[in-house]
């Protein structure tokens, strides 16, 4: 068989978001960090920010969690905010988050983000007009 009907090819990928034309839809790459110690903010109060919650405290990240207090809140995230696990700031999301809610050793840059919010949201809705 030839070398070239060996090779993979990535399949075509068409992006469904109006405001969003180059979105790639397909998988991504896994990697591997050591998180120990760092700073995730995670922002939303979804399913999603639980389970993302739940693993960034498992490799041993502080996770701090950004969602307005009228959101209703995931039964896993309010556990580990009773628990003191999860520091909640209550309001939405603001870009000087970014670099204020930090570590000290990396001038207070946050050191991963995950935005669990739907992308129709008014808030994001604001940020690409």
């Amino acid at each position: 068989m030839p070398l070239d009907g060996m090779l993979c090819k990535r399949p075509e990928s068409k992006s469904s978001h109006p405001r969003m034309p180059g979105l790639i839809t397909s998988p991504g790459l896994l990697t591997s960090f050591d998180c120990s110690g760092q700073v995730h903010l995670i922002v939303g109060s979804n399913p999603l920010a639980g389970a993302r919650c739940a693993k960034s405290l498992g490799v041993g990240a502080k996770v701090k969690l950004i969602a307005p207090d009228s959101e209703t809140l995931h039964y896993g995230l309010r556990q580990r905010i009773e628990t003191g696990e999860v520091q909640w700031i209550q309001r939405e999301f603001r870009s000087e988050d970014l670099t204020t809610l930090g570590r000290t050793e990396v001038d207070q840059v946050v050191d991963l983000v995950f935005v669990t919010i739907p992308v129709e949201c008014a808030q994001c809705m604001r940020s690409w007009t």
